[in-house]
């Protein structure tokens, strides 16, 4: 499957479209990859593709993974920095 992201065109992989396919679809999908293998990516594809009306809830470990993933993807969704002791939530809108 092809998506475009600021004029590039991206292929993105098998596994990465089942992923949008899946979720697109109203399943709920966790997605626990390496850095690297196109997480980000992915949610960037299915923030375009998922219908206005439906949330994405996007886990991260540290804050600095939350800041970075808020900054790439363009859209209103959650994301929640876990914590061993605590997790913290919060809405961009």
């Amino acid at each position: 499957m092809k998506w475009s992201y600021n004029g590039i065109s991206i292929e993105l992989t098998k596994e990465q479209t089942i992923f949008l396919q899946d979720a697109i679809h109203g399943h709920n999908v966790l997605v626990d990859a390496c850095v690297g293998s196109g997480k980000t990516t992915a949610i960037q594809a299915l923030c375009d593709e998922m219908p206005k009306h439906k949330k994405i809830l996007y886990l991260t470990y540290s804050r600095l993974l939350k800041v970075d993933a808020k900054s790439k993807i363009n859209t209103s969704f959650a994301v929640v920095t876990k914590k061993p002791q605590s997790m913290h939530l919060e809405w961009q809108v």
